[in-house]
Order: structure tokens, then sequence, then C-alpha cells
């Protein structure tokens, strides 16, 4: 029986998924070069702004607002928020949007910071409206505001905090993310020495799992226990240190994480705000303030400050990371199918000829290319139609230049951010990398082409965020809570 057809389908298949790992490759070795290249031509950050400077720089600075999306936060809502408030920047002010809460949040947060019920005013006529759910109640403290509103979603969420909010920059964070002192101060620079010409920034996200707070402060930044949070470590460092800062240095930021991003008020509002139809809001937003940039003619509107940093609490365990995944697969795949006519558009710059072609790469082609790699040629080197080295080739590419990836975000976060300074914790982030990169990744991409599946389907979901909470040291350990964000409203924008 003549199977020489079998051979050539074999070969095919090889080729295709040698190449596609050969690309990504090459597209991670990159951004390693071009962020370290980056950051040894600029200085480092102080950690804490010296109290001379405060008067000088006061006048200059844009009025900021933090919106805290809430939904059944009641025991981290109160630690949350004076740890925002513990950020350095003069005339900050914190928003709460309780999105329709069924626990005491609302309760905990107003005795906590002395808050006093206001009338809601009236939502002003906008030629873009912001779409959300109705707000029952508004409270004012002196530097802390909440929002009170019927369940719609984080996104819906989102747009009554930054319809209500009295600032010229919004920063969003989700309810676990931690600033830094001086998070702010290094996010908002942009915006201060070019005026006009900035639309949004995004920072640099952590891993926080088992993190410790001294009154609202970061006081210990070791790596975490649980393995899974560490793997998400190492994946967070190459990731944010690699390819998010290199992308900063080509004028290609297509993503703002929705954990920590900071935006022009005017821009939100010039867009409408949050679309709450999609999963994939930080991302969708993002490419929508490009198209707003393109139309006012301004470059490089969207940037990443990688000394901008917020820490975050990650997954424990395999089932909420896969549900996060997955969702977040189906948020990439909605957003690139909706704006699929920016990519490789000159006119959206940076974003439509670098940042779209590879999200379409690595988002959509190198999950299936890397799942099928690792099925088939196992199997066609056993049967005999392919050779060992074609194992091998593939093998090298997906792991030994992701430990090589994996090294260079470590080396930068030694060199330029020391956040980790015991050599203990080193040697246990070197050993993580190993593993990061041989059985946790391979993981990570069949969770995308599942969510591949899911997004085929329809699936439209966010499921259930298990969280123990950040630490602090002079207060009693906050007992484990359970964010389910729901689906956002299909309400017509």
């Amino acid at each position: 029986m003549d199977l020489s057809w079998l051979t050539a389908v074999a070969t095919v298949i090889g080729i295709a998924v040698i190449a596609t790992g050969g690309l990504v490759a090459v597209l991670n070795l990159t951004h390693g070069i071009a962020a370290g290249l980056r950051l040894a031509r600029e200085p480092k950050p102080m950690r804490a702004l010296p109290a001379r400077l405060w008067q000088d720089i006061e006048p200059l600075l844009p009025r900021l607002a933090i919106l805290v999306p809430a939904f059944n936060e009641e025991n981290t809502v109160v630690d949350t928020v004076r740890a925002m408030l513990a950020v350095e920047y003069p005339g900050l002010e914190v928003v709460i949007v309780n999105d329709g809460s069924r626990d005491a949040t609302v309760e905990r947060a107003v005795a906590a910071f002395g808050l006093k019920e206001v009338p809601v005013p009236p939502v002003p006529a906008r030629k873009v409206p912001l779409h959300h759910q109705p707000v029952l109640r508004l409270f004012k403290g002196q530097r802390v505001s909440l929002v009170d509103k019927v369940n719609g979603g984080k996104a819906d969420a989102l747009n009554a905090g930054i319809g209500l909010a009295d600032a010229d920059c919004i920063c969003v964070v989700d309810a676990d993310t931690l600033p830094e002192r001086g998070a702010m101060l290094a996010a908002v620079r942009a915006f201060v020495d070019e005026p006009g010409q900035v639309l949004a920034v995004g920072g640099a996200i952590r891993i926080g799992n088992g993190l410790s707070l001294d009154q609202g402060h970061i006081a210990d930044t070791r790596p975490p226990g649980n393995l899974l949070a560490l793997l998400q470590t190492v994946e967070y460092l190459r990731t944010f240190h690699a390819a998010r800062t290199a992308m900063g240095s080509f004028g290609a930021v297509g993503l703002i994480s929705g954990a920590f991003g900071v935006f022009s008020r005017r821009a939100l509002l010039q867009i409408g705000g949050y679309d709450r139809r999609t999963v994939g809001e930080d991302f969708e937003l993002v490419l929508r303030l490009h198209r707003l940039a393109a139309r006012m003619g301004l470059r490089r509107a969207v940037r990443y400050c990688p000394d901008a940093v917020a820490w975050t609490e990650a997954p424990q365990s395999l089932a909420v990371l896969s549900r996060q995944r997955r969702r977040w697969q189906r948020g990439a795949l909605e957003t690139l199918s909706r704006h699929r006519g920016m990519i490789g558009r000159g006119r959206y710059g940076a974003v439509g000829l670098i940042a779209l072609p590879e999200a379409l790469l690595v988002d959509v082609v190198a999950p299936v290319s890397t799942v099928l790699g690792y099925l088939l040629l196992p199997l066609a080197v056993l049967a005999g139609i392919l050779s060992f080295h074609w194992l091998a080739a593939f093998v090298v590419l997906t792991t030994g230049i992701g430990l090589l990836n994996s090294a260079v975000g470590l080396a930068i976060e030694d060199l330029r951010f020391r956040r980790f300074a015991a050599l203990k914790d080193w040697a246990v982030l070197m050993g993580a990398s190993v593993i990061e990169v041989c059985g946790y990744r391979q993981l990570c991409d069949w969770w995308r082409v599942c969510g591949m599946w899911e997004y085929l389907r329809g699936v439209h979901s966010w499921g259930a965020m298990p969280r123990t909470g950040f630490v602090d040291r002079r207060a009693p350990a906050p007992s484990p809570a359970v964010r389910t964000e729901p689906a956002p409203q299909e309400t017509a924008a």
C-alpha cells in the first residue's frame, strides 16, 4: 500500500509548525534585544519622590482618579483602597464603583472612610454617551468616593466611574491590584511631557500572591509560594520586561492590561468608554483609542511605562487559571475580528503594521501550530514517517528559545528593577523558568485552543475568581473571597 501521501502530509505539517515556531522565536528574541536597548538608554527611576520636589511638580500634574470596580469585595475593599491612598500623588481620588454587590462591600467602605451620601448628579448630554446600568447612590469623602449601581459587569462599572469622576486622567485597576508608591507619577509623566499628544499609558503588572503590606505600603516582594503563581511570575516578567517594553519602543502598544492603566478622561468620553458587549474590554478599548488617534493625527498616542509597576493576584488553581486564559483568548479573537480592518494598515502606524499582525500570529496561528506539533510530530516519528530531527528542531524552538527569553526577562529584572533581592529568590525563579517552558507553556497553548473553540461556539461568560487577598502586617488576615464577574449585559452601545 502506497503511503507516500501520508509522508507528504506529515512533512507539510512539520514544515508549518517549525516555521511558525521559528517565527515566534525570532519575534521573542527581537523583543528582548529591543527592550534591553530601550532600558539601557533610560535612567533608573526613583522608588520614592523626594519631598522637596513635590512643591515644584504639583502644579504640573493632571488631576487623577483611580477607579476600583468592586463586586462582592467586602473582605478586601478597605485594604485595597487604603493601599491606593498610600500611592504618591497630590490630590489623588479613589472612586469605588460598587457593581451591585450582594454582600457588605458598601457598608464597610462607607464606615471605614467616613463617606456621606450626596445627590447623584444628572447625566450630561454627550455626543457619545457612556452606557451603564443606573446609579442608585453616590457617597463622598475627603479622598474617597463610592458609586453604588445596578450590576452590569466590569466594563459597565468602569463607564459609570468615568462619567462621575472629577479628574483629567483616569487610572483603571482591578480590585485586587496594588500600584507601587511611585507608579502614578511614572505613568502620568508622558501626559505632562507631551500635553495633548498622549491618550493612554499602560504599566507593568507583577504577580503579588502572598504580598504583605505595612500600612498600605508594599513591604515584601518575595516570589509566591504557590507553584502555579510562581510560574505566572516568570511568565509576566518575560512578557512585560521584554514584549511590552519592546512594543512600547516601537510605538506599537496594542494592549493595556485591565489591571492597571492610565487614560485621558476626555479621550474615554470621546470614544464612549468601554464596550460592555465584549469579554476583552481592555484590548478593544485600546484599539478604539488608536482609531481616535488616527483621526486626530497623533502618533505614539498610547504608551507603555515599564517603571509604573502594579502588583496583582494570580489564579492559584488549574481550574481558575484555565477559565482566565480561555476568556482572554475569546476576548482577543473577538477584538481582532471586530477591528480586522486595522490589521496591516499603515494609517494606524506601528499598531496596524506590527502589533496586530503579531497578535494574529501569537493568538491565532501559534497556539494551533504548537498543539498540532506536540500531538502529531511524536506520532509521525514513532511511525517512521518523519525522522527524529523534525521533532528535535520543534522542541528546541518551543522550549530552548523560550528558556532563553525567560532568561532575558530575569536579567532585565535583576539589572533594572531589583524587586527580588535574596539569592534564594533568584534560585527559585530560575528553577521555575525551566518548568514554565516545559509543561506550563504547552498547557497555556492548549487552553488557548479551547478558548478558540468556545469563541466559535459563542460562549460569553467570565466565571469565578477565588482570591486570598494581600496581607497587612498590622491587620488581621482577611478570609478568602470569591469574586464572580458576570458577563457584560447585552445592551446596545
